[in-house]
């Protein structure tokens, strides 16, 4: 007997770029070091302040300076965070992302209570930063994801996903 799991219309996740996204992570992680986990969601024109530090980041990328001096990260990935703290801003403004679809705010409505294994942590810092438990169950869902595509040889998605280096993902070199 096969299981069912209705999520067609779901957001298809393991189309993003691994890789990319673990630059993107590290300098998240940079930041939340340097400052706290959601500084960003506090500092005063954000708007503004975020589009000229995306610009200035593409700007130096242009110009063939790769790394930021600073973290010594892609000027693409810092790029790439002041637009995501853009678009989140954004789409909490306009109301677009319900409830469900925030993270940290609705936890994760596919898991139960008995899906849990790990126990609840305090956040990571004094203001409150993402619980422990929160990231693995997001981590073990997209491992869960990945190892599924990986165990279907003739699957194109497979095929793109090795092509993005989602190899490297999987294998928890991250």
């Amino acid at each position: 007997m096969k299981g069912v799991k209705y999520d067609e219309e779901k957001p298809q996740m393991y189309l993003l770029p691994p890789l990319a996204l673990l630059e993107v992570g590290k300098v998240l992680t940079f930041g939340a070091k340097k400052y706290s986990p959601d500084n960003w969601k506090k500092v005063p024109d954000a708007k503004n302040r975020y589009t000229s530090g995306a610009l200035r980041h593409i700007l130096a990328d242009m110009s063939g300076e790769t790394k930021d001096d600073e973290t010594g990260l892609s000027h693409k990935a810092h790029a790439i965070c002041c637009l995501l703290f853009n678009l989140e801003k954004e789409l909490e403004a306009d109301g677009k992302a319900s409830k469900n679809e925030r993270v940290g705010e609705a936890g994760f409505p596919e898991h139960t209570e008995s899906d849990i294994t790990a126990k609840p942590r305090q956040p990571d810092n004094q203001e409150g930063g993402m619980f422990f438990t929160e990231y693995s169950l997001q981590h073990e869902q997209i491992a869960e994801d990945f190892a599924r595509v990986r165990r279907t040889e003739s699957s194109t998605q497979e095929k793109n996903i090795r092509k993005a280096g989602a190899a490297y993902f999987i294998r928890g070199d991250c």
